[in-house]
């Protein structure tokens, strides 16, 4: 049980850390290398594996769903495009952004941080389509709440009352 515990937190960390460099690249573009894009996508997916492990509402029907997309999403971004798809980038972050919404909805029963995670995430979503129908510094907001889901994803399993 122990161990299981340790797991987790080190999940947690990885989030935060997923989190904080993410915000870097948001705020200094130019140190985005490819690297470091790999590095924050690698952070992230041990986060969601870390809170699909950690919170029992985030494994109910709808959470695997967003878990497994958001799985593909991460990979759609590191292989660049849909096989046969014409736009290299676009696939990924869309399929991330929906699975992420759909965890999202499941983390909502949560409760405690992983329920503002899960609001942050599906607020994210929103930022996105609605950045769609009227391009402006929305996409900026929508980064962030992606940050800030993981943030407090990672949070809530650094405290360790989860559900």
């Amino acid at each position: 049980m122990q161990h299981d515990e340790q797991l987790l937190r080190a999940a947690g960390l990885a989030a935060l850390a997923g989190a904080v460099l993410r915000s870097v690249f948001l705020f200094a573009p130019r140190l985005g290398l490819e690297w470091l894009y790999l590095t924050v996508d690698v952070l992230c997916t041990a986060a969601l594996v870390g809170l699909f492990a950690g919170h029992q509402a985030f494994r109910s029907w709808v959470g695997p769903i967003g878990f497994v997309g958001a799985m593909v999403g991460f990979d759609l971004i590191r292989t660049g495009r849909l096989p046969g798809g014409p736009d290299p980038h676009q696939p990924g972050p869309t399929v991330v952004a929906v699975s992420l919404a759909v965890c999202g909805i499941a983390l909502w029963r949560a409760g405690g941080l992983g329920r503002w995670a899960g609001l942050a995430w599906i607020s994210s979503l929103l930022v996105g389509v609605a950045t769609l129908l009227h391009p402006s510094q929305g996409l900026l907001f929508g980064i962030l709440l992606f940050i800030v889901g993981f943030g407090l994803g990672g949070l809530s399993l650094l405290v360790g009352r989860r559900s």
